[in-house]
Parts: structure tokens; sequence; C-alpha cells
């Protein structure tokens, strides 16, 4: 009975909160580049970009009509943010969590764990995301620091 209760509990919450299937995958992918980022402005920036990414990757990937509107499409002049926010991404979730040789490969499920709880507590933003991140940077500064680091 308890399983049960907790199944429809569960459902109810995802039912009011998540949205529907691909908005809530929407939302835990760009929160989680988000995460990856040092100050509220590059969170908010990364977030949005990665929206509107996916909107336009679902309008092209089932074969609906581009949006009527020029302001509702993805412009092509965001193309190469979405190019950097990527390889920003990826380089700072390798910087966080490129296994050593001896490690067996993981799933993501500790990382991606780690990533939304860092979304609600400063003190694991801090020192699991950001302190890591700075250290990096500092230790190995590239040509063109991102502007979340500065």
């Amino acid at each position: 009975m308890l399983d049960e209760l907790v199944t429809h509990y569960v459902i109810a919450l995802e039912a009011l909160l998540a949205g529907g299937e691909s908005e809530g995958l929407t939302r835990r992918v760009g929160q989680r580049a988000a995460a990856l980022h040092l100050t509220d402005d590059a969170r908010t920036d990364a977030e949005d970009l990665v929206r509107r990414a996916y909107t336009a990757r679902s309008i092209y990937a089932h074969g609906a009509p581009p949006p009527a509107k020029e302001k509702d499409r993805f412009p092509e002049s965001d193309l190469p943010r979405l190019r950097q926010l990527t390889y920003r991404v990826l380089l700072r979730w390798l910087v966080l969590w490129a296994p050593d040789e001896k490690d067996q490969p993981q799933p993501h499920q500790q990382q991606h764990q780690l990533l939304d709880r860092s979304l609600i507590s400063r003190h694991v933003a801090s020192k699991k995301i950001e302190e890591p991140l700075r250290r990096f940077y500092a230790a190995t500064p590239p040509a063109d620091l991102p502007a979340d680091v500065c």
C-alpha cells in the first residue's frame, strides 16, 4: 500500500510540476547546464539559450513548421553562442568529473544529482562546482577567459 501511495503522490507532483515529459527534459538539461556556470548572469543566459535551442530542435526533429513569428525562431546569430556554451559545458564536466585511468566508466547519475542539488544549496554549488572550476581556470587560464570566471 505504501509503494502505491508514494507512486500516486509522485505522479501528482510530476503532473503539477514537470509540465510534460519534453518540458521536463528541457528544464533539467537547461538547469544542469546553468549549474556549471559561476555567476547568476551566466547561469540565466545558459538556461535561456539551452531552452530556446531545445525548442528549435524539437520543432525540427518532429517535422513541425517553423514558428511564424521571427522572434520565436532560434536566430542563426546565436549559433556561435550555443557552440561556445556546449564547449564550455563539456570542458567543465571534464574538469569536475574526468575519470582516472583506473576508474571504470560510471553512469552520470551522481553528477546529475550533484548539479541538481547545487541549484538549491549554495554550499554544494560553492564547494563542488564553483571552487574546483575557479582553481582550474586559475591554474590553467585559457587565452580567452570565460566572462563568468573573471
